[in-house]
């Protein structure tokens, strides 16, 4: 894995005593529509990139990803076919087996026509392919997220029905009427997300079912904590929603499960509108007792509303305990736990940081039997800059992250396995054996400051977490390496 060298500064992390609850990442959310493997086709041009993707993930830990959704509505016609005049569709990134219309709504892939070398027309894979072959190769598991549309102008947006309230007043009309009221739209955004969700199931079943890396599905819809959402009025237009895509994933094989993710937000600006903790729970009781879903991980909701946890204040963990008595109460689901590992909303969304991912996972970690990470392109070191992010702000979250996750949770030897994946990489009191035999040498950290120094062919890694410069010289020239220390002890 290359890191870039400006960025590897590592702080010295102070061993904590920690409890039986998991406080480390189990699995990652992967958001194909950001531009993995269908933009970005210069790097994902092959699966053994895709392989050295995922192994950043296991790397720390990382049992699953979670493809958040395997397609979209999107209006994408570069990536159409000469002659091909739908435009607004649903598009994939695995090829339909066909073009399954539903409610006028045609199906597309994203894939078919790009010219990139590792797609299809270049005999290469979809990105779904490449994924479940990555993760299988990495020892890892994959839940294929199913659909969502959250294009604003479209009839079936499913971010519209966060603000709508008399749902029950509605009757569908079993088509989608661009003229029809806000009331009209939002029933259509539920019927649809039901239909087309169950359909691609059903297809994703008949493509992977077999894979061995495939162990489930998720619904991606996030249902809110909005009074629009929770009530009793739209209960059973959410349970008619999900039902039918939890019988699907079951029909599929014994092993598959169904997952969801609600979302969770104590800081949103309608906080008298919004409903306590236990009548959080209560909701979700009857929803999870009528449908059967599997697996369920909360949303701190923490990554856009970051006051909503704090040292001196939580107003998290009572939603996620009520979550888990739910889970208990209904015999058919298991709690997990989602941590948004960002801070911000929309483009000024950026990397969190150590401590505040720390406070997020001990708010989970009493009433989660796993943890998932809100999303793997926060501490993606390999696509950071791609993405536009701050490659020196992902660099540092990650690097902090791994070596969190390395000295509290990792064997010794998981740790000289990850170490010898890095430059140079060492644990700590480890010698560290110069290539090429004896030289002159001095050791620097990251700020640029001489560790120690002298001649011969090894040297001593301190005891300090991070990143090191190793300046060489020789008779034929000088040049410096770059050295990694993980955390080492038995």
């Amino acid at each position: 894995m290359r890191l870039p060298a400006f960025a590897l500064s590592v702080a010295l992390l102070a061993s904590s005593a920690l409890g039986d609850a998991p406080k480390f990442f189990s699995g990652y959310f992967l958001q194909l529509w950001i531009g993995y493997g269908v933009t970005n086709g210069v790097m994902f041009a092959d699966q053994a990139y895709y392989d050295r993707w995922l192994k950043g993930l296991a790397d720390v830990g990382a049992e699953f990803v979670i493809v958040q959704s395997t397609i979209t509505r999107d209006n994408q016609n570069w990536v159409l076919p000469p002659g091909d005049s739908v435009v607004d569709a649903d598009y994939a990134w695995y090829q339909p087996k066909g073009d399954s219309v539903i409610m006028g709504i045609h199906q597309r892939s994203y894939m078919a026509n790009l010219d990139y070398a590792g797609a299809p027309k270049q005999g290469g894979k979809q990105p779904v392919d490449y994924i479940l072959e990555a993760a299988k190769n990495n020892g890892m598991k994959v839940y294929l997220g199913l659909y969502l549309d959250a294009q604003e102008t479209s009839a079936t947006d499913w971010w519209s029905v966060m603000d709508y309230r008399l749902l029950d007043t509605v009757t569908y009309s079993g088509k989608i009427d661009y003229g029809s009221s806000y009331w009209s739209r939002a029933r259509n955004a539920y019927e649809y997300h039901k239909l087309r969700s169950v359909q691609v199931l059903n297809e994703l079943c008949d493509l992977y079912g077999d894979h061995e890396a495939l162990a489930g599905f998720y619904f991606v819809p996030e249902i809110a904590y909005t009074q629009a959402m929770i009530q009793d009025s739209s209960k059973h237009y959410v349970i008619d929603m999900i039902r039918p895509v939890v019988e699907a994933a079951h029909a599929c094989g014994e092993k598959f499960t169904l997952a969801i993710s609600p979302y969770v937000g104590s800081m949103l600006p309608y906080p008298r509108e919004n409903p306590s903790p236990e009548g959080y729970g209560d909701w979700w009781e009857d929803v999870l007792a009528a449908t059967g879903i599997d697996l369920m991980y909360l949303q701190d909701g923490v990554g856009a509303n970051p006051d909503s946890l704090t040292e001196d204040y939580d107003g998290v963990s009572g939603y996620e305990r009520e979550i888990k008595r739910a889970c208990d109460n209904s015999g058919t689901t298991t709690c997990w736990g989602n941590v948004e590992i960002y801070h911000g909303t929309g483009p000024r969304m950026v990397p969190s940081t150590l401590e505040k991912v720390r406070l997020q996972m001990d708010a989970f970690a009493p009433y989660a039997e796993k943890l998932v990470a809100f999303s793997y392109h926060y501490i993606d070191t390999m696509q950071a800059a791609s993405l536009g992010m701050d490659s020196a702000a992902v660099a540092r979250f990650y690097a902090d992250y791994r070596d969190y996750y390395l000295r509290n949770f990792a064997s010794v030897a998981e740790r000289r396995t990850v170490a010898s994946r890095l430059p140079g990489g060492a644990l700590a009191g480890d010698l560290f054996r110069i290539p090429g035999g004896s030289a002159r040498w001095e050791l620097r950290d990251a700020a640029g400051r001489v560790m120690g120094s002298g001649r011969g062919s090894e040297v001593r890694m301190p005891e300090a977490t991070g990143f090191y410069a190793l300046h060489l010289e020789r008779s034929s020239g000088a040049h410096d390496m770059a050295l990694w220390r993980v955390p080492g002890g038995e």
